[in-house]
Order: C-alpha cells, then structure tokens, then sequence
C-alpha cells in the first residue's frame, strides 16, 4: 500500500517555507538561568514578561522572506506605484539621490504603513509576531538564531561595531534553523500585530517591532524580544519583511 502523497510546494522567489509544527516562544526559566550567568549585569526582571510568555505553540505552515526588504526592491516598489520614497532619499532640493552603495541594505525609515504598502503590492503580507519568532528561533525555541551562546560575529548588533546598517546577505552563519537571514540585529522589523497603546498622548493602537537592530545592545538582538510602536514612526533602525500563507 502506497504512502501518504506529498506535496511538493514552489517556492516564491525570495522566500522560505516555514513547515507547520511547534516552537518554544518566549523565554523560559532554564534560559533566563543561562542568561544570566553569561551575562552578570542583566537581572532576572529584565525578562518577567517573556517568562508569562513562554509556552509551546504550534503555527501552520507559511513562507517568510529570506531576507528583509532593500533599498533596491523598495525603489522598484516606489517608482511601480508613486508610493512616497524614504525621507532621507530626498535631498535639499527635492531630489532623489538613491544610495547606491546601499542598494542591498534593508530599506529603513519606513513606517508600518509603508511596509504594509509594500506587502500588498507583493501579494503577501506582513507576518504575525509569532511567525517571526517561529522563522527566527527554531523549533527548539534558541536565544538568538544559531544557537545559545552569542556570537557578535554573526549579527549587526550594537556590540558589533558596524555602526550602520549591513548588506541583507552578509551574516550567513547567522541565519536561522530555517535559513533566515537577519532575524537579529540589522534593523528592527515590523510585523501585522497590534498592541493596545497606554499612552494618553497616543490612543491609538501599536505595532509590533521584532528582532533588534544595529544600535541595539545584545538583550534586544534575541528572537523572544518584542517592541511595539506607533505605527506611523519611520526610524534609520526601523525596517520589514514580508510573509505569504500557503
């Protein structure tokens, strides 16, 4: 008798499958040990809301990108739809200077927005704050994509003294268990979810930030980090990548 039939799923360009399955999320108390003895000036607080956090959770399959959005796709995006370019491609006289030197950065000062704009036009969508963590830790639930013990040689953190954003493909050994390329470090990412605001000055809902950036120390480059935003905020460390179901 013949076997269960397997589908053989095309990958989008760009893109890699995420199968379904488990994932530890948040940070549990075994990690938060072997923080804090590696790191002896963070506290066991530091971590109090991920720890309420940390549970098994199961996700169906998806495709995530493999790398965050450039500089050189958000151009194409942009001049396709007139969509506004980054603020800081425009110069004192209205220009457009494109930082060519960049063109395979991840495109930053972009808002959620904007990275919504852009998702849409791709025909996917931002991902879930847990699809990210998922892509980014594994299915063994790691602190940071490769493993346990950090490496400052694996990712564009604040520790490791690029002082800039880096190209999307750089860090090879620093991708994750799904092959994912920049899931810490480089630049925070946006994702779909929202969080109810208790800013009295900002009502409305935020979104979430993932992942850490080039300015960040090593405890905000850890893939159970979350960060939420006003929505409309554009920042040099601020920038996304699409996901799309199956």
């Amino acid at each position: 008798m013949s076997g269960p039939s397997t589908i053989r799923l095309m990958a989008p360009e760009g893109m890699v499958y995420i199968p379904p399955g488990g994932f530890l999320m948040g940070t549990s108390k075994e990690q938060v040990k072997l923080l804090t003895r590696a790191w002896h000036d963070w506290e066991d607080d530091w971590f109090s809301s991920e720890l309420e956090q940390s549970r098994g959770e199961h996700l169906s399959g998806y495709w995530l990108d493999k790398y965050p959005v450039t500089n050189q796709d958000y151009r194409t995006f942009c001049q396709e739809t007139n969509h506004e370019f980054p603020a800081h491609w425009i110069d004192e006289d209205g220009r457009l200077v494109f930082p060519r030197e960049k063109a395979m950065h991840p495109v930053v000062h972009v808002s959620w927005d904007d990275a919504a704009a852009f998702a849409k036009w791709k025909n996917k969508r931002l991902p879930t704050a847990m699809e990210w963590e998922k892509a980014a830790r594994g299915p063994a639930g790691n602190v940071w994509p490769w493993g346990n013990v950090w490496d400052p040689e694996k990712s564009n953190s604040g520790e490791s003294g690029y002082g800039d954003t880096t190209p999307v493909d750089q860090f090879k050994a620093g991708k994750s268990y799904y092959g994912v390329y920049d899931t810490v470090g480089n630049i925070w990412q946006w994702c779909l979810d929202k969080v109810e605001s208790t800013e009295e000055s900002h009502p409305e809902p935020l979104r979430v930030l993932r992942g850490g950036s080039w300015k960040s120390p090593v405890f905000y480059c850890r893939g159970a980090i979350k960060y939420a935003m006003d929505p409309s905020r554009a920042s040099d460390n601020f920038g996304f990548r699409c996901a799309r179901d199956v």
